[in-house]
């Protein structure tokens, strides 16, 4: 990759969140990142009430168990009460702000989120540093805020824009409402110690924002995978179904054109021979000769052999389905069926006139059968 295209696509990165290294070895189109931060534009209001409200049941419990917690603490009670009660007051305006449907929009939802985890990191601040300095405990618990941010998806550039804006709130509304905690022999320390939470923050968002994109995108290639090869399998199966019907025409017409023939064919040498046979033998009881039994003997083994080839003409595809239709055809199967031994079968019908397709008669009869 080249200078330019190196910088483009850093470029792209810092904007977006969709450099080359993120979307490496993934099926990308157009929309998928615009649609991955829809997604989390949409979300972003919900997840700020949600957040905000586990905060203030958090700081309301605090509230409660200070009188017990801070006992003999002079000076620390009533501040840190009155920062709880601040706190309340904006949280709770907080949450009513994301009701109002103009924070649903866009632009609404990072302007809320910008509004709240700022406010709280003030609110934290100017309650911090008005109990303690930087050598007491109360200072570094304005590090747990930072991790507020770790909450949602941000593009890098508004990342490190989120974490720079917290980490100047923080120690701006704590040192600059107190300037006397600057001598604090621990303050350049403490200073430091906040510095270094922050970049842990802004590198662990980073690390969590490129997984929860890659994620995101991993999902929307898999689907559109998956339709194809459901649109693929849907396709296959017509065809399959299509050389199925196929064969079963082919088989159907095979039938017919068997049938057929054996009828044409086989029957009219049949009915000769019979006829052959039935002169042969009456001229030999008119002679008396001894090969009239022998003849009656063969005259009933053509008479078998029809009733075989008409049982076999029935089995390949009855006449009376191609001639009347399946009303008949079923209507026929059916008296047949019913002759056969333990078997009792009908068939009844409303007389319906109209034919079905010859595939469909095909069909429906082979069921029956």
């Amino acid at each position: 990759m080249s200078q330019r295209g190196s910088r483009a696509a850093f470029s792209e990165w810092l904007l977006t969140g969709a450099g080359p290294w993120v979307t490496a070895g993934v099926e990308v189109e157009p929309g998928d990142v615009a649609a991955f931060r829809r997604q989390n534009e949409t979300a972003g209001v919900v997840r700020v009430r949600r957040l905000v409200l586990a905060l203030l049941v958090l700081n309301w419990v605090g509230w409660v168990t200070d009188p017990w917690l801070l006992h003999g603490r002079a000076g620390v009670e009533p501040a840190l009460g009155e920062g709880r009660f601040w706190i309340s007051v904006f949280g709770l305006a907080l949450v009513a702000a994301t009701y109002w449907r103009p924070v649903s929009s866009r632009v609404g939802a990072n302007v809320l989120a910008w509004v709240g985890t700022v406010g709280l990191c003030a609110g934290m601040a100017l309650t911090m540093g008005r109990i303690g300095g930087p050598s007491t405990a109360w200072f570094h618990y304005m590090h747990v805020v930072l991790f507020v941010t770790l909450l949602a998806w941000a593009a890098p550039l508004h990342r490190m824009g989120m974490v720079a804006a917290l980490w100047g709130v923080l120690l701006g509304g704590y040192f600059g409402v107190e300037p006397r905690h600057l001598v604090d022999p621990l303050a350049g320390s403490a200073v430091t110690h906040v510095s270094m939470v922050a970049a842990l923050v802004l590198v662990i968002g980073l690390r969590l924002d490129h997984g929860r994109l890659r994620l995101f995108l991993f999902k929307r290639s898999a689907e559109r995978a998956s339709a194809r090869l459901e649109a693929r399998v849907a396709e296959q199966t017509v065809r399959i179904q299509g050389l199925l019907d196929h064969v079963a025409q082919a088989r159907e017409d095979e039938r017919r054109d068997l049938a057929a023939e054996l009828h044409d064919e086989m029957g009219q040498v049949l009915t000769g021979m019979r006829l052959v046979l039935k002169v042969a033998r009456g001229r030999a009881e008119a002679e008396g000769s001894g090969l009239a039994g022998v003849l009656g003997q063969l005259g009933e083994m053509l008479q078998q052999a029809s009733w075989t080839v008409r049982n076999l003409l029935v089995r390949l595809r009855p006449r009376v389905l191609d001639d009347l239709g399946l009303a008949a055809a079923a209507e026929w199967l059916a008296e047949r069926t019913d002759g056969l031994p333990g078997v009792s079968c009908g068939f009844t019908s409303a007389g319906v006139a109209w034919r079905l397709s010859a595939a469909h008669e095909t069909a429906a009869f082979r069921v029956l059968q």
